[in-house]
């Protein structure tokens, strides 16, 4: 059988790494720690030799999609990269071409720990991981299972939407 036919338990038991469905389980959460909400860089990048932040660098679709549920729910939000870590957007980058296949277990280590470093300045102890695959996110949990702080991992971005009532 294919481990990722039952991904949530392959994910747990691999990573530590608990899957959240619900928005439900997203108040929970959110309500319990001071939560860093991530996705993972795209290789699609803005590549005009500028400096921007992570939103306007990645321009992958699922990447687009994050941003725009992120920052018209106010929520503060990081990218997961595989040459800097952690890319929060009061940072600016340039394009760079880094695969996750290039990566030793000992690079996925030290992004993890520069990760927990950035995180703990900026006060977050949670992360909240965005990726609709959870086969192209497997990369991000390896190297997010290094940071020694809980972990969710969830696929659908609406889980996130805050409810607005009209009347």
């Amino acid at each position: 059988m294919n481990v990722w036919t039952d991904y949530k338990n392959h994910i747990s038991n691999t990573w530590g790494i608990k899957t959240i469905d619900s928005s439900k389980e997203f108040k929970e959460i959110a309500a319990e720690h001071n939560l860093l909400i991530c996705t993972g860089c795209s290789a699609q990048k803005k590549d005009d030799g500028g400096y921007y932040k992570p939103s306007e660098l990645y321009l992958g679709s699922k990447n687009i999609n994050f941003y725009r549920m992120m920052i018209s729910n106010k929520h503060e939000f990081g990218t997961l990269s595989d040459l800097h870590g952690l890319c929060l957007e009061d940072e600016l980058y340039t394009d760079y071409d880094v695969h996750p296949s290039q990566l030793t277990d000992d690079d996925f280590k030290k992004l993890g720990e520069g990760i927990r470093e950035k995180m703990d300045k900026k006060g977050y102890n949670a992360v909240l991981y965005y990726n609709p695959s959870p086969i192209m996110g497997s990369p991000y949990f390896k190297m997010l299972s290094h940071l020694g702080l809980p972990v969710y991992y969830f696929t659908k971005l609406d889980i996130t939407a805050k409810k607005i009532r009209l009347f």
